[in-house]
């Protein structure tokens, strides 16, 4: 997992050319704008998912896996907590489904961080995530995920 700053998304440009022209979709800001939905940007290779939603409690959380994009999570307003942990610690709640794209798992994961406006949370698929938390009680969350394909 990647945690930072948008302002620090250069220092990530060498990991992945998607990663980074998804990063560079952030910085330029048009894509936080569009209505909520889902937008093919370089095909099926890199997709933008722009949400709104009411972040849920901490007890709700589950535990995904993706296994053929890669997630960079951008909150563009409000704030909310992020688990993450190694897949490797969770167990199989929801077997991997490949028209989804995602399992769900159970586990306590390694730890949360606090995502407000400006910060990025990459998920690789060996990384459990929990997204969309609460951090002291729901709140609207307005958020992009960019869906970065493997390989």
């Amino acid at each position: 997992m990647i945690f930072d700053q948008l302002q620090n998304a250069d220092l990530y440009r060498g990991l992945d050319p998607r990663l980074a022209r998804g990063l560079e979709l952030l910085a330029d800001g048009q894509i936080c704008q569009r209505a909520e939905g889902r937008y093919e940007l370089d095909g099926p290779r890199l997709v933008a998912i722009v949400q709104q939603y009411m972040t849920k409690p901490l007890a709700q959380a589950a535990f995904e896996t993706h296994q053929r994009y890669t997630d960079i999570q951008y909150v563009v307003s409000g704030s909310e907590l992020m688990g993450y942990g190694p897949v490797a610690e969770m167990t199989v709640r929801e077997a991997y489904n490949p028209q989804r794209d995602v399992a769900f798992h159970d586990g306590t994961g390694r730890g949360f961080v606090r995502a407000e406006p400006g910060t990025f949370a990459i998920f690789y698929p060996h990384e459990a995530h929990a997204p969309s938390l609460a951090v002291d009680q729901p709140a609207l969350v307005r958020k992009v995920v960019l869906k970065v394909a493997l390989g």
